[in-house]
């Protein structure tokens, strides 16, 4: 009885679940131990199938608990990201240029994880990391964010915040902690010249490495305020300037294997409607010259 009661007493040993075996047959006690957390009660002598048939009982119901407890997480999880995908769609509405990128994105970096042999845990934890990484930027202010013109040193330190405040607002959040480098780092460069932590080659987590492919790609071949798209070939061209300076060597290479499928989707197609927007969202490939000043690739912004 005073073990019992200890155990029941114990908010982590509480929780395991247990049999006791006595000799002792006294209905009150066994209510008294059944009450106090006891799983199930076996009064000696007993056989073997006594023992086995409880044990089974005992399996059997602390899996239902787990299942219960896994479906309540998956719904809690799925309401989560309900919400933080509408934070997004809020996000991209504020800009018609950027509007579906997080979703390109996702599918790119997914395409690549899938080029690799990556599990299908690994895929979906890519996906929904590269639907996320730019969420920071709800917390910049439009008159930077949409600015059409080349922003000022102090404007682009505001800009390079948005990983920072993406990781803040998603850091509470325990079933996302292990995408946050994705998020905090995915403009950081291979050769330690990125932000917000100046990290260099594999001290960049590969998801944020591969992350930072897909998104330099779909930021050059799309529509910004202050330039028009670049040519597919074009973007490739520059993606492959930049092994081992801003890109990842081997995530280039896994990007580049995937060349054939990307020009030949309708997500990364040309439209002749400028400005919009479809769903999956209409990318533009149209060779144009640049601006410098918004810090990407030869001064091509790889952060809109």
């Amino acid at each position: 009885l005073d073990l019992c009661r200890k155990l029941h007493g114990d908010p982590d040993l509480g929780t395991i679940p247990f049999v006791v075996m006595s000799s002792n047959s006294d209905r009150a006690v066994m209510r008294q131990l059944l009450q106090w957390g006891a799983a199930g009660y076996l009064v000696k002598p007993f056989n073997l199938e006594q023992a086995v048939i409880t044990v089974e009982k005992l399996i059997s119901d602390h899996f239902l608990i787990l299942l219960k407890e896994r479906e309540r997480l998956d719904l809690e999880q799925k309401m989560m990201l309900a919400g933080i995908t509408s934070l997004i769609v809020a996000l991209e509405a504020r800009d018609q240029y950027t509007r579906g990128h997080s979703e390109a994105v996702a599918l790119l970096v997914t395409r690549m994880a899938a080029h690799r042999n990556a599990g299908p845990e690994e895929i979906e934890s890519l996906a929904i990391s590269g639907r996320l990484h730019d969420i920071g930027k709800i917390g910049i202010p439009d008159h930077i964010l949409l600015k059409p013109g080349r922003l000022s040193e102090e404007e682009f330190a505001v800009i390079r915040k948005h990983p920072v405040i993406g990781a803040s607002i998603l850091g509470s959040i325990p079933s996302i902690k292990p995408l946050l480098p994705v998020i905090l780092h995915h403009h950081e460069r291979f050769d330690g010249s990125g932000y917000p932590d100046g990290l260099k080659g594999e001290q960049i987590l590969l998801w944020a490495r591969m992350t930072a492919v897909a998104d330099t790609y779909h930021a050059l071949i799309s529509d910004r305020p202050y330039r028009r798209a670049l040519s597919h070939n074009r973007a490739m061209e520059i993606i492959d300037e930049e092994q081992g300076r801003q890109l990842c060597p081997e995530c280039v290479e896994a990007f580049q294997s995937l060349m054939g499928d990307i020009q030949n989707d309708p997500f990364c197609s040309s439209t002749p409607d400028r400005g919009t927007y479809q769903k999956p969202p209409a990318v533009r490939m149209i060779p144009t010259g640049l601006i410098p000043g918004r810090s990407g690739i030869s001064g091509i912004s790889s952060s809109f």
